[in-house]
């Protein structure tokens, strides 16, 4: 394998588990499921259109 050719991952170390410093925000994302997310990505996408308009 050409190591050179991989890219970095920010998030994950060379052996596929996630950076401590990462572990955290993870958590907190998983803890608030799945329905709070959607609920949050729409607030986000209202925000957006109505700074920027449709």
């Amino acid at each position: 394998m050409d190591l050179a050719r991989i890219p970095l991952d920010e998030m994950v170390d060379g052996r596929g588990g996630v950076r401590p410093h990462w572990r955290r925000l993870l958590g907190t994302i998983s803890d608030l499921g799945h329905r709070e997310l959607l609920e949050r990505g729409r607030q986000i996408a209202r925000a957006l259109h109505d700074q920027t308009g449709p």
